[in-house]
């Protein structure tokens, strides 16, 4: 993944001896120090060949050290070119075998001999020259290795300056290595070695936070160097082919929900970029999550009781105190049922769904959540749930990863354990014996037949047109849009994995093109379609439904209650036993009706009157329904005898504003509006005050009142005498 500079600005990495290739050990001492194992830190023969070479014959230098005496000079920093310094190294050289076995000492040399520049140690040099594991290497690169240490200076990444060595060390070798001669053709070849520019840089805003927060000279992180490598590509693609729509900069994590382990961590489209301000971590800033929010209050709904998948909400202009939520359409549905209003993505049922939340409320499951950037409650107001509350790339899929794990938290884990050297790995290099480690944080959030729930209604949300992806793995995902277009995210669940997507402006720009839809949800499937295999992965979600508390049902399709006779068409739901709401449909009303005239009637004659089931839909629901042009059956007229069909036919107004038990802050001169609905039989509607009438006026047409500081009773009667009082509070 990526090694970084020590403390002293050294490449540095510590190796075990029994991690060291025995090649690699064997061409080191035929190379260095042949008799090392026999001698007892000194070489006689070899000093005394090194000093009448030097002194004698006044050749080039020799210093005749053994393995144990470059130890000693490296370690204690001994001036060995002359004389004193050469009796010094000797001595200490000794010392050095008295207190250590051979094993130590070979592989403190190999840990600590330089190999050019600033690399010490032959992973280091490995590493940088190769980009490969000792174990990894081939002949060649070893003895090409091998030789360096003699000269870093000269032969340090420079091929050129070691065919002569290494062709000398390939020639001793073959006399005990006779099966190792075909190497004999391309041992004066040239040979390619990278340079410090050319090391790997992968994830760096990941690796950057790691060693920030950590001190251990290595560090084995989650990361799968070759997911990693995968999705970076994908989105650099994506981007390049996007610039022409203002799309420059994404963010990505991928991770591992059985283990919360982050295998893919992106913070920017290109690190090195200024212009997009690329050395921003995405995966780290605050930022609206718009409707990736919503399926956790339809979690929440369905653990409290308050519906089942196809429970009916209204989707019609509703306030609360100040505030009129709109949907993102600046439509209204009419009614449609919990998995619709999901998959679609309403704001007005949801936001009905999460005033009824309590025990926890949304804001308080965000809390125990862990989401870090929450202001006091009363900053959001039920608009918390579309997004107004900020938080991290890294917190929603925490999220999200719950969900998958049945309603469990989870933290991320980004470390696999720690060790001492110097260098960051990845876990597809050797460490994937380490155990699956389980943080101690568990909490249960959500129940696991509510977060199935939701889970299966997030499988069917609407996929981009041109991106369907090869295989039939289910998906489970939701997009977000923050407001003014600012954030484009997409965010879901499949196999073993949760993937979030973020595209935006790390300025802050607006864009009217960024929506979760629009600019996230392709590169979402993009990179899905890489990283996953057809008929490999396996989905872990439905895989558990057999261990969940939950049947099927049989309901209404028209309004989702319990199914009962009059009910035209049936369909089949799922429920949680014993937790999800029950309740008979009174939409359905049998009448008798007179067969000549249509009409309702009161009194039955054989052949003349039949029974006939008819809907009575809610007013509010009907007016919307007229808006959107969809024709809805009226009502059969009763006649004047028949009383007992008044109440329905008839239906009482309904007031919509002010919200019931609203409190409202006013000055002096300030004015509160009424508005009520009823159906288009009533023509007048009767405002009262405490039963002091204020105002005449037709459905939906809005009154103006002088409020007042008090508790007040607000009445409208129709001209049918249909009535709905509520109470609100004023206060200054």
């Amino acid at each position: 993944m990526r090694i970084s500079l020590s403390k002293d600005d050294k490449y540095r990495i510590f190796t075990p001896i029994n991690e060291i290739p025995t090649t690699f050990i064997k061409a080191v001492l035929l190379y260095e120090d042949k008799h090392f194992y026999k001698h007892f830190g000194i070489n006689p023969l070899s000093l005394a060949k090194a000093f009448y070479s030097t002194y004698v014959q006044n050749n080039r230098k020799i210093g005749g050290s053994t393995i144990t005496m470059q130890i000693a000079r490296l370690r204690y920093g001994i001036n060995s070119s002359t004389i004193l310094g050469k009796i010094h190294q000797i001595i200490k050289a000794i010392h050095i075998e008295l207190h250590y076995s051979k094993d130590h000492i070979l592989e403190a040399y190999l840990n600590l001999v330089p190999y050019g520049s600033n690399i010490e140690g032959i992973a280091a040099g490995s590493y940088i020259y190769f980009n490969r594991d000792l174990k990894d290497l081939n002949l060649i690169e070893i003895l090409s290795l091998v030789v360096i240490s003699q000269n870093p200076l000269k032969r340090g990444g420079n091929y050129v300056n070691i065919l002569k060595a290494r062709k000398y060390l390939f020639n001793k070798w073959i006399t005990t290595h006779q099966e190792d001669i075909i190497y004999d053709k391309l041992i004066s070849l040239p040979i390619k070695f990278n340079r410090h520019k050319d090391l790997p840089f992968i994830a760096p805003h990941f690796t950057l936070e790691i060693l920030a927060n950590n001190d251990n000279p290595i560090i084995y992180t989650t990361i799968d160097k070759n997911l990693q490598t995968t999705i970076e590509k994908q989105v650099k693609l994506y981007i390049n082919n996007q610039k022409k729509y203002g799309i420059y900069n994404a963010a990505v994590i991928l991770i591992d929900f059985t283990t919360m382990e982050v295998l893919t961590s992106i913070g920017s489209g290109d690190f090195f970029n200024n212009d997009i301000c690329g050395k921003i971590n995405g995966t780290k800033i605050y930022r609206s999550p718009g409707s990736a929010l919503k399926p956790f209050v339809y979690a929440l709904s369905f653990d409290q009781s308050l519906i089942h998948p196809l429970t009916l909400l209204k989707d019609t202009p509703t306030y609360y105190d100040y505030y009129k939520p709109e949907n993102f359409d600046s439509r209204f549905a009419g009614v449609l049922s919990a998995k619709e209003a999901l998959i679609k993505s309403r704001n007005i049922p949801v936001i009905f769904l999460a005033s009824k939340l309590k025990n926890p409320n949304f804001y308080e499951f965000l809390q125990q959540a862990k989401i870090s950037g929450l202001r006091k409650p009363e900053n959001y107001g039920l608009s918390i749930v579309l997004g107004t509350v900020e938080m991290t790339l890294e917190e929603l899929i925490t999220l999200y990863a719950m969900l998958a794990n049945f309603g469990t938290y989870q933290p991320l884990r980004k470390n696999l354990m720690s060790s001492r050297s110097l260098s960051i790995g990845s876990r597809n290099n050797k460490f994937d014996h380490i155990d699956k480690i389980q943080d101690n944080i568990n909490n249960v959030l959500l129940s696991p037949e509510a977060s199935y729930l939701t889970l299966d209604i997030l499988k069917d949300t609407t996929r981009p047109i041109t991106y369907n992806i090869s295989h039939n793995l289910p998906i489970y995902w939701k997009t977000g849009t923050s407001s003014s277009f600012r954030d484009a995210l997409s965010v879901g669940i499949f196999g073993k994995y949760v993937l979030a997507v973020w595209v935006g402006d790390f300025k802050g720009q607006t864009y009217g093109t960024f929506t979760g839809n629009i600019s996230a949800a392709p590169l979402f499937f993009n990179i899905i379609e890489a990283i996953t295999r057809p008929n490999k992965d396996e989905d872990l979600i439905l895989s558990k439904i057999h261990e969940l508390n939950i049947t099927k049902v049989k309901v209404c399709a028209d309004t989702g209650d319990i199914d009962n006779d009059m009910c035209p068409v049936k369909t089949e739901t799922l429920f949680i036993k014993g937790k999800s709401p029950i309740k008979q449909s009174d939409i359905y009303k049998k009448i008798l009706i007179d067969l000549k005239t249509g009409m309702p009637t009161c009194q039955f004659f054989k052949g003349q009157t039949a029974y006939k089931i008819i809907n009575l839909l809610p007013t509010d629901i009907l007016l919307i329904y007229q808006k959107a042009g969809i024709h809805i059956l009226p009502k059969p007229i009763p006649k004047n005898n028949c009383n007992k069909f008044i109440n329905w036919y008839y239906q009482k107004p309904k007031i919509i504003y002010p919200v019931k038990n609203s409190l409202h802050s006013i000055k002096e001169s300030d004015t509160i509006t009424f508005s009520a609905i009823s159906n288009n039989k009533t023509n007048k509607i009767f405002w009262f005050v405490d039963n002091k009438l204020i105002a005449t006026a037709k459905p939906n047409e809005p009154v103006i009142w002088k409020a007042k500081i008090g508790e007040f009773t607000i009445s409208a009667i129709s001209d049918s005498g249909k009535s709905d009082s509520i109470k609100i509070y004023i206060k200054e």
